[in-house]
């Protein structure tokens, strides 16, 4: 009798897994998809501000020596503009002072920065130079002491690490300074001899209707000199009856002069200033005045005033640190705050080439 072949039975583990898993997935219903999902999602929204921390954390270590203004190929870091401002803060009045508030610094710390650039780009125009003796005695003069004197390298040293500026760029800062007095000089040298000018009385009002009843109480006869002492707001002038003595061509703002020189002896007119007004009187002119050595100066001054706005033009300016609030603020913070001096943020900086 032939024997019965035995069936083998399969064991469990041969079966196929993955029936096994998709019959237990199956059984629990969408819930670990869910789950998954959710992780993911969190573990992507942990890595964004991660990243963010991190990319925050970089860009404030950087900022100090990120770039606060570029003039043509050189670039102010943030850190020498800070100090710069710091010391326009404490120059005028410290952080409470109406003429130190940063709508008013910021522009005349970016304005003093271009006219030195100016300096150093242009006044060679003029045949001018400055020797490294005279740039030493400069500094020497802002650290009260002298160029010959034994601490006067310790006192540069100190000053350089107190302000983390380069040691170049404090030179130039000192050569543009000294190029300045040597243009304003320049311009005064080359004044002419005699110009046309002007002597008059002002009288400085309230108001429109003010100076109007004035003007027509000094036509009617009136003396002027009595109304300026009496009612002019103009501290300066009032004192000697609003004299304002021989002006020449040049010094007044354009508008006003062109205003004044076109009026005769005796004339009486009425200018805004502002929410105030002027009665200004003409008392004499003469057209080839010799100019008093007081007026000297108020003439350089506008020719070079100027110079400086012309060569403005050719200069290529990139103002980053009025754009950027950051920047700004770190700035701010710095130059009207109790922080340290910028020294301390990261040492080094000043201006490169770009």
């Amino acid at each position: 009798m032939a024997k019965k072949k035995r069936r083998i039975p399969t064991v469990s583990w041969d079966q196929t897994e993955s029936a096994g898993v998709a019959n237990t997935l199956k059984s629990r219903g969408p819930m670990p998809y869910l789950v998954a999902a959710i992780g993911a999602v969190v573990v992507i929204a942990m890595g964004v501000i991660v990243y963010a921390l991190i990319s925050d954390y970089v860009e404030d270590q950087q900022r100090p020596s990120s770039t606060a203004l570029s003039i043509d190929d050189t670039d102010y870091e943030l850190r020498y503009f800070t100090e710069r401002l710091r010391s326009f803060v404490q120059q005028n009045g410290g952080a409470g002072s109406a003429s130190a508030q940063p709508e008013v610094a910021f522009g005349a710390v970016t304005d003093a920065l271009v006219e030195e650039a100016i300096m150093l780009q242009f006044a060679g125009e003029f045949g001018l130079a400055v020797s490294e003796d005279e740039i030493d005695e400069e500094i020497a003069g802002r650290l009260d002491t002298t160029a010959d004197s034994p601490d006067f390298a310790t006192r540069v040293q100190d000053e350089l690490e107190r302000t983390g500026i380069s040691e170049d760029l404090f030179r130039a800062q000192s050569e543009a300074s000294i190029l300045r007095i040597k243009v304003v000089e320049q311009f005064t040298e080359e004044l002419p001899e005699t110009v046309e000018s002007i002597h008059y009385r002002q009288i400085l009002v309230a108001s429109q209707a003010e100076a109007d009843d004035i003007k027509a109480e000094i036509e009617g006869g009136a003396d002027a000199a009595a109304i300026a002492e009496e009612r002019s707001l103009d501290m300066v002038t009032s004192v000697d009856g609003g004299d304002a003595g021989w002006i020449p061509r040049g010094v007044l703002v354009a508008q006003v002069e062109d205003t004044l020189f076109a009026l005769d002896p005796g004339s009486v007119t009425v200018y805004p200033a502002g929410e105030s007004h002027f009665v200004y009187e003409i008392l004499e002119k003469d057209a080839a005045r010799v100019i008093e050595d007081d007026l000297k100066p108020g003439l350089a001054g506008v020719r070079l005033a100027e110079w400086i706005a012309e060569k403005r033009l050719l200069l290529s300016i990139v103002d980053l640190v009025n754009t950027d609030f950051d920047k700004f603020n770190w700035a701010v913070e710095r130059a009207y705050g109790e922080s340290t001096s910028s020294g301390d943020d990261g040492g080094g900086g000043g201006a490169h080439g770009g």
